[in-house]
């Protein structure tokens, strides 16, 4: 239900700030960048879910967005190098 509504959110938000009456000039363009930026990230996301999940999460932890214990990217663990560069562990 939730990522439902996520998508009607993301929809409203593209639709409402975006200007539909420009017939030509750069205006016209707008939404045509929109979608060509949404809808694969929307393909991305339903055709390949772990991987979406593993980005997600390597994102959040980026963006210093999760607990300082957490060291997994999706459900895998992630091992760090001495230089600091991160990648999964395969079991």
């Amino acid at each position: 239900m939730i990522p439902l509504a996520a998508l009607v959110l993301l929809g409203l938000t593209v639709y409402c700030n975006l200007e539909f009456t420009a017939a030509s000039g750069p205006g016209f363009w707008d939404p045509v960048v929109a979608g060509n930026w949404v809808a694969p990230g929307i393909a991305f996301a339903v055709a390949l879910p772990g991987v979406a999940r593993q980005v997600g999460a390597r994102l959040r932890r980026d963006a210093g967005l999760t607990a300082a214990g957490d060291q997994t990217a999706g459900d895998q663990p992630v091992a760090r190098t001495a230089g600091g560069q991160e990648s999964v562990v395969s079991e």
